[in-house]
């Protein structure tokens, strides 16, 4: 075993000498650069502390973070803007699969009214289940977000119809018109 100041010289002739780590008296090789010892720590002293330093409000950066009234406000928010959300997530997926144009929140009401506030294949009423977003062709089929290829549908029957093309007519009392592709 090594002596405590032994110094090496190392494959590729970079020298190297026997220490100890600062925190916790580990022995071992470390790079000897202009002739001082390059780590005082050993690799697992060397990240705790690293962590404790600049974690949270101990990093130079830290602007105050997230308090509890921002995150119950951030819930709230959330809660009362649900559908806007959605309408959000939607159009950003659309955005990716380049299927322009999008549609607003008022064509999405105005959908809404023409199906009379009810799920377009199972007659739900807006007050007893939520209405979501469906494209009568899929945008994975090639279908477009627009309001042209949407229709409201309850969560269970959206999920039901998955990706299959349908339409469901609103002057036919909820019957099914294939659509073809």
């Amino acid at each position: 075993m090594p002596e405590i100041g032994d110094t090496k010289i190392g494959e590729y002739s970079e020298k190297y000498i026997w220490a100890t780590c600062v925190d916790c008296g580990k022995e071992r090789w470390t790079r000897l650069y202009f002739g001082k010892q390059a780590y005082q720590r050993c690799r697992k002293c060397g990240v705790r502390k690293t962590a404790i330093e600049y974690n949270g409000s101990n990093n130079p950066k830290w602007k105050g973070g997230i308090t509890a009234d921002m995150r119950s406000y951030r819930k709230e928010w959330r809660a009362k803007h649900r559908e806007q959300i959605c309408l959000y997530s939607h159009n950003r997926r659309a955005m990716k699969l380049n299927s322009l144009p999008n549609f607003t929140s008022e064509e999405w009401e105005e959908i809404k009214q023409r199906y009379s506030n009810s799920c377009a294949c199972c007659g739900l009423k807006e007050t007893i289940t939520n209405l979501t977003v469906d494209h009568i062709i899929p945008l994975c089929k090639g279908g477009r977000h627009s309001k042209e290829n949407i229709q409201p549908l309850c969560l269970s029957c959206n999920i039901h119809k998955a990706r299959r093309v349908l339409r469901f007519d609103t002057h036919k009392k909820r019957q099914l018109v294939m659509v073809g592709v």
